[in-house]
């Protein structure tokens, strides 16, 4: 699995902090920070970095 930071990108200007917590095991707080800008994308976990891609890959291609 790779990461792909457009989608992640994608992800938290599209879904809320909620419903990417829930769908991808990171913690509503630490969304928040990523939405907020106050953590840098570029500094995340490997483990959520790669499940924020892949729940973004999923609801992109619903669209």
């Amino acid at each position: 699995m790779s990461v792909d930071i457009k989608a992640i990108r994608w992800l938290l200007d599209n879904a809320t902090a909620y419903v990417i917590s829930k769908n991808c095991g990171v913690s509503i707080q630490a969304v928040d920070k990523y939405k907020n800008g106050v953590s840098d994308i570029m500094n995340m976990r490997l483990k959520h970095a790669i499940s924020m891609t892949s729940y973004a890959h999923t609801l992109q291609e619903k669209q």
